[in-house]
């Protein structure tokens, strides 16, 4: 069944699945705070961020929130009772010109498209990956790798138990990890590069270079 009451109405709740639109104009924020799952970005020119969420059980739908305040999105999930997560996936799609701050505590980040706007994601389990990004970017992973197209802006880029592969950045570069390879192409400014068990490959710093590894070759 649809509902269409307001541009922020559940469209559909079916089987574990709901989506939600949001009416936004450009320049926007989307929040995500999830307990775990996957969170898959993807970017388009419409002025609506829409949402869809699969592999939630049912008792647990309550304790998903989806929120709009002003022109920022929020997204919550948090379930009371502490249940695995590992299997629900959140599809988000937002204006191609809008902020993205997403965490979950289990799951892989994923963005594809274009982002104009900053986007910060973090997770305590899985991989990164971003296509391109005209702003600045913050990435944090505990357990996966990172992988990075091209930047316009500053980026930085951690994680404790996985490789770390940049194509382009426009200006600085921090990329660390405690456990893999650091590998980067292009740098428009300084380039921080340390990993404690990988090698370090860099093509063109324009910038200042610092290279550390404590466990391979540079």
């Amino acid at each position: 069944a649809l509902f269409m009451k307001s541009s922020a109405a559940p469209l559909s709740v079916e089987e574990g699945k709901q989506s939600k639109s949001f009416t936004v104009t450009k320049g926007g924020v989307l929040e995500m705070s999830v307990s775990g799952g996957d969170i898959k970005l993807s970017t388009w020119d419409k002025d609506e961020v829409f949402v869809v969420v699969d592999g939630i059980d049912e008792e647990d739908m309550n304790d998903l929130k989806m929120t709009q305040s002003g022109n920022t999105v929020r997204v919550d999930y948090r379930p009371r009772w502490n249940q695995s997560s590992g299997d629900a996936v959140f599809k988000i799609s937002i204006p191609v010109q809008f902020d993205a701050d997403v965490r979950t505590s289990g799951g892989n980040v994923e963005l594809r498209g274009t982002l104009k706007g900053k986007l910060t994601g973090s997770t305590s389990g899985g991989d990164m990956r971003a296509a391109n990004i005209d702003g600045t970017t913050y990435l944090k992973t505990s357990g996966g790798d990172i992988w990075l197209g091209t930047v316009s802006a500053e980026a930085e880029v951690k994680t404790s138990g996985g490789d770390i592969k940049v194509e382009k950045v426009g200006k600085s570069l921090k990329a660390s990890t405690s456990g893999g390879d650091v590998e980067v192409g292009d740098v428009g400014g300084d380039a921080v590069l340390s990993t404690s068990g990988g090698e370090v490959k860099v093509g063109k710093v324009t910038g200042s270079a610092s290279l550390r590894t404590a466990g391979g070759d540079i």
